[in-house]
């Protein structure tokens, strides 16, 4: 039960979080249609970005087996 509860807590933290990010991302995407440039670099952010999260949604996976 306890650790049920450990879990929901650990989600809802990662969704806050994700949500912060996403705002995060859009700020970011308005601030750089401003500066072309730094599109290229940005893609780049993303993709690892996108990288760490596939390997946190794995961390969770394994989790969840044990």
């Amino acid at each position: 039960m306890l650790l049920l509860l450990l879990l929901l807590l650990l989600l809802l933290h990662l969704h806050r979080h994700f949500r912060h990010h996403r705002l995060h991302h859009l700020l970011l995407h308005h601030h750089l249609h401003r500066h072309r440039r730094l599109r290229l670099h940005h893609h780049h952010l993303l993709l690892l970005l996108h990288r760490r999260h596939q390997n946190h949604a794995s961390y969770l996976g394994n989790l969840k087996t044990n």
